[in-house]
């Protein structure tokens, strides 16, 4: 008889455990309802479109699916086309998406840094760029998620952040812009001319990153033949979305120099996702940008260039007002930022006065600088060019950090005896330091 109430007890113990094991509850004593992956989203930018963050979204979304053959919905935050926040719907948030909790998260990452989180509903995978965004996918995808008699749910997300240990070399770089002037052939604004002599300025200089604006789809061509046996690599492809014109602001990098974390680009209009005209503009008005490491030390910067209407100062105005909020936030990952372009304002109009409060100039801070304008107004050879047209029009700020060092600010206006542009090319020096 003792032995089966000892029987009987033994059952009753395993059952209980059982029970225990299969009903969760919560502190106030009420059953919890297992989280279930089916029942999320993924979710990251509209601003990374075109960037490798939307990459590492969409990855995850594979993974998930090729792992455990489930495949979850995804979206971007979109909420400035009308969509709406939902603080109860399930996501996985990916980047640096608009919602609160990915922006609270960002400000415990920077560059190398990556996060996994819980914040209510939302899981957050964050870092500071988007090579160390990677690593919090393959984190959540491996410690996060298990299968259990079939059903695929999450652990308890307990906060992982993965904080990267800088060392503090420095870094010196070298930065230039120039502004080619359109040519649709050899023959058109002495393109032929002009040209040895562009290709002889970038070899004897050697840019880690070189910005050129009004690069149509022929001088496109010519720079690959030209500069890209220099090793030159573009960071943006030729005839974005078909058209010729449609993105001419190209970002060219020297690989043996540095590499490319990640690229984008943008239109500076109502829908800078996609080829467009904004704001009753005549032309695209676009940027690119492109994050860059240095090889030997690890040191990053991000190079944006940019080429604004020659309209009217109300069309550059509104091209500001989309061109500041993506410099800002490459500054709130914690990257060094440097914006070359034609800005078409000289440095008493109201878009220098805007540019300097949010950035500062190159050409103001450097130790070495030079008072020489931008803006020669070259046409044809031999060809005097009155002084009443010189302007200086063509600048590289950057986002003020102790970090960084202007050591020279540099404005080349001849080149193997004569102009390459109409533009003079800027060359900027700087020293980084990585924290």
């Amino acid at each position: 008889m003792k032995s089966i109430c000892k029987f009987m007890s033994l059952v009753l113990t395993i059952i209980m455990c059982i029970a225990c094991f299969s009903c969760h509850k919560k502190e106030d004593g009420s059953e919890e309802t297992p989280d279930l992956l089916k029942d999320y989203r993924i979710v990251y930018s509209s601003d990374a479109q075109y960037s490798k963050e939307s990459s590492h979204a969409i990855n995850l979304q594979k993974q998930i699916k090729t792992k455990y053959g489930l495949e979850l919905s995804i979206d971007t935050d979109s909420l400035e086309q009308g969509g709406t926040y939902d603080s109860e719907s399930k996501e996985i948030l990916v980047g640096h998406t608009k919602y609160s909790e990915s922006q609270s998260a960002a400000e415990k990452v920077t560059r190398l840094d990556h996060l996994v989180t819980k914040n209510g509903n939302k899981i957050i995978l964050i870092a500071g760029g988007a090579e160390a965004l990677g690593e919090a996918v393959s984190y959540f995808l491996e410690n996060y998620i298990e299968s259990v008699d079939g059903e695929i749910k999450l652990k308890n997300i307990e906060e992982h952040l993965e904080l990267y240990e800088y060392a503090h070399e420095e870094t010196s770089a070298r930065i230039m812009s120039l502004n080619l002037r359109y040519a649709y052939s050899a023959t058109m604004n002495n393109q032929g001319i002009r040209e040895p002599r562009i290709t002889d300025f970038v070899k004897t200089n050697m840019p880690d990153s070189l910005g050129v604006q009004e690069c149509e789809s022929f001088w496109y061509k010519r720079l690959k033949a030209t500069i890209g046996t220099l090793g030159y690599v573009p960071v943006q492809e030729e005839a974005y979305a078909g058209s010729d014109y449609a993105f001419k602001n190209f970002i060219w990098y020297n690989p043996n120099k540095v590499k490319l974390v990640d690229c984008g680009r943008m239109w500076l209009s109502e829908t800078p996702d996609t080829p467009s005209k904004g704001f009753g503009a005549a032309h695209y008005i676009s940027m690119g940008w492109a994050i860059l490491e240095n090889k030997e030390t690890g040191a990053k910067y991000v190079h944006v260039n940019t080429h604004l209407s020659s309209e009217n100062e109300e069309l550059r105005d509104r091209e500001l007002d989309v061109l500041l909020p993506k410099i800002e936030s490459f500054k709130a990952q914690g990257y060094k930022v440097f914006v070359t372009g034609d800005f078409n304002s000289e440095m008493t109009s109201p878009i220098y006065t805007q540019m300097i409060e949010n950035l500062r100039d190159t050409r103001k801070t450097a130790k070495e600088t030079t008072e020489l304008y931008t803006f020669s107004a070259y046409s044809r050879e031999g060809v005097d060019i009155p002084q009443n047209k010189y302007k200086c029009i063509d600048y590289c700020f950057y986002t003020e950090d102790t970090n960084v060092c202007i050591e020279k600010f540099d404005v080349i206006d001849k080149w193997k005896g004569g102009y390459m542009s109409d533009h003079n090319a800027l060359v900027i020096d700087v020293t980084l330091y990585k924290r």
